[in-house]
């Protein structure tokens, strides 16, 4: 759990600001795409590790309450 929370706050948040922050009107189309397309490739690695590791966690939880019985 801790390490989604990690991904979240270092990674795709400050992402999220970065792109939000720019003004897309006023630099040209192809920067703006080029932008989208290197910060959404890193948001999109960051969300799938952030995934992975929320389910790993799930599953974790399930076989350690299976063990104790519950």
């Amino acid at each position: 759990m801790k390490t989604g929370t990690i991904i979240l706050v270092w990674g795709t948040i400050p992402l999220n600001n970065m792109f939000e922050n720019v003004d897309q009107d006023s630099i040209p189309t192809e920067h703006a795409r080029t932008l989208r397309n290197v910060l959404g490739f890193k948001w999109k690695h960051l969300n799938l590790v952030r995934t992975i590791a929320s389910g790993t966690t799930f599953l974790l939880l399930v076989i350690a309450l299976g063990k104790n019985g519950h």
